[in-house]
C-alpha cells in the first residue's frame, strides 16, 4: 500500500549543498519563497490526505511524474483513492514546517529551487515519523510557476536530468533524514 503512495508522491526531499550555485539572475522576493513553499506543502501533505484542490496538486506535479503514475486521469484517481483515504485514517500530520529557506539557483535553461520541509507524522500506534526532505522545482527562465519533483526520487544525477536536462553537475542535492519517536522514550 505504501509503495503506491510513494508513486504519487514523487516529490520530496532536500540535501544542501557543499558548493554555492549558479544564482538566479535576482533576490527572490519573500511572495515567491512563500509561493514555492506552500507549494510544496501541498504536495507533501497530499501524499498523506486528498488535497482540497486535486487540480492545483496536479499543475505543479512536474509532467514526467505524471507520466510515470499513468498519466493524469491516474494520478487524479491516485490522489483521491479510497486507499489514500485510508491512509490518512492512519497518519495524523501533526506539523509542517521549512526548516532552512529555499536556496535558488539556475541552470542553462531553467531556474531552480530546493525545498526543504520537515514533517511530524502521527502514526495509529502513536509512533512519530519525523522525516527532513525537499522538492525540486524548476520553471523555464522567466516562467512564472514551478513545477516540482520529490527530492528523495531524485538520488542520482541521472534522474534528475530526466526530469532537467540542464541541471547543474556542479550542484549536489540536500540530505535526507528520517526517523520515528516511540511514545516510550
Amino acid at each position: 500500500m505504501l509503495w503506491r503512495l510513494s508513486a504519487v508522491a514523487l516529490l520530496c526531499p532536500v540535501l544542501f549543498l557543499a558548493a554555492e550555485p549558479t544564482a538566479i539572475s535576482a533576490e527572490p522576493d519573500a511572495e515567491l519563497i512563500q509561493q514555492v513553499q506552500a507549494d510544496v506543502k501541498l504536495l507533501r501533505e497530499s501524499v498523506y490526505k486528498p488535497p482540497d484542490d486535486v487540480d492545483a496538486a496536479l499543475r505543479i506535479i512536474h509532467p514526467l511524474v505524471i507520466k510515470e503514475v499513468g498519466g493524469e486521469e491516474k494520478a487524479r484517481q491516485n490522489i483521491t483513492s479510497e486507499e489514500r483515504k485510508q491512509i490518512a485514517k492512519l497518519f495524523t500530520i501533526e506539523k509542517v514546517e521549512f526548516p532552512e529557506p529555499p536556496r535558488f539557483f539556475a541552470g542553462k535553461e531553467h531556474e531552480f529551487v530546493f525545498v526543504p520541509i520537515r514533517m511530524t507524522l502521527l502514526r495509529a500506534d502513536k509512533i512519530r515519523d519525523v522525516s527532513t526532505t525537499f522538492y525540486l522545482g524548476g520553471r523555464k527562465k522567466g516562467a512564472d510557476g514551478f513545477v516540482y519533483a520529490d527530492g528523495a526520487k531524485l538520488t542520482l544525477k541521472k534522474n534528475v536530468k530526466a526530469y532537467f536536462e540542464d541541471y547543474p553537475d556542479d550542484v549536489e542535492f540536500p540530505p535526507v533524514f528520517r526517523r520515528q519517536i516511540r511514545p516510550d522514550r
